[in-house]
């Protein structure tokens, strides 16, 4: 990606408070959940936020990365391509709708093994709990 992509796109705070908060808010007390978000995905949130003088809103998270290594320690890599691959997930890395998709149905899939029906309960099997971003 370089300048030409993003030159006329919009800043982060009009994408945040039109496209990224109505989304979440159409599922309130849902948590966000992103594959190593501890590393990226929050950091850059709460920068951004920082950044544009915004108030850093207030919402839970989990990070899937730590769940996937609970859920199969076996597995030769908790990369999300490397698990998309073991699960036969169709997946196109570094695409935020496929990140997306393809963490959401290995979070689905951990809750098949751990035999759970919610996140809370998946996460106490995995010994984790939510965080706030």
């Amino acid at each position: 990606m370089s300048y030409s992509h993003v030159r006329d796109k919009p800043y982060f705070p009009e994408i945040w408070d039109t496209m990224v908060m109505p989304f979440i808010n159409r599922t309130p007390g849902i948590p966000l959940v992103a594959h190593n978000g501890h590393s990226f995905d929050i950091p850059v949130i709460r920068e951004c936020c920082n950044y544009f003088g915004m108030e850093i809103p207030s919402l839970t998270y989990f990070d899937s990365l730590p769940v996937a290594r609970k859920t199969w320690p076996e597995a030769e890599s908790h990369k999300l391509t490397e698990l998309g691959k073991d699960f036969d997930i169709k997946y196109l890395a570094h695409d935020a709708l496929e990140d997306s998709r393809t963490c959401g149905q290995i979070i689905n899939l951990a809750a098949e093994k751990w035999c759970v029906h919610s996140i809370n309960e998946l996460l106490t099997k995995c010994g984790l709990n939510l965080l706030k971003l």
